[in-house]
This record gives C-alpha cells, sequence and structure tokens, in this order.
C-alpha cells in the first residue's frame, strides 16, 4: 500500500493459506476450499455439472448455508 502511494513499482505476493473463517461446524474455511469439495461432491454424484458451477461461484459450502 505504501508502494502505491508514493508511486513506486512493487510486487505484491500473496502467501500462507489465507484462511477465511470458520463454518457453522467449527470446520475452518480457507481460499479454495470450495473448489475442492465441490470437486470431491461432483466425483461422488452428490451434485450434478449445474450445481458444481453454481456451488463454487457461490463461494461458500452449500451444507452451511442450510
Amino acid at each position: 500500500m505504501a508502494a502505491a502511494t508514493v508511486n513506486i513499482p512493487a510486487i505484491c505476493l500473496n502467501v500462507g493459506p489465507m484462511l477465511n473463517g470458520y463454518l457453522k461446524n467449527d470446520e475452518l474455511a480457507g481460499s479454495g476450499m470450495v473448489v475442492w469439495k465441490g470437486r470431491e461432491m461432483y466425483a461422488t454424484g452428490e451434485i450434478n455439472r449445474e450445481e458444481f458451477v453454481d456451488y463454487i461461484s457461490r463461494g461458500v459450502d452449500m451444507k452451511a448455508d442450510s
């Protein structure tokens, strides 16, 4: 932020787990978690392709919404 303020070129690297918070069941929710869970649910047949796309585009766990 400081580099942008004084107009100095800089590279920003986001590293680490980048955890977003917790689900209702106290399961840790992090960056990319929804994609991996959605892929597993799609592979096992729990959800179809349309539900998979909706699931990952919303960015939240479907089970946590209910």
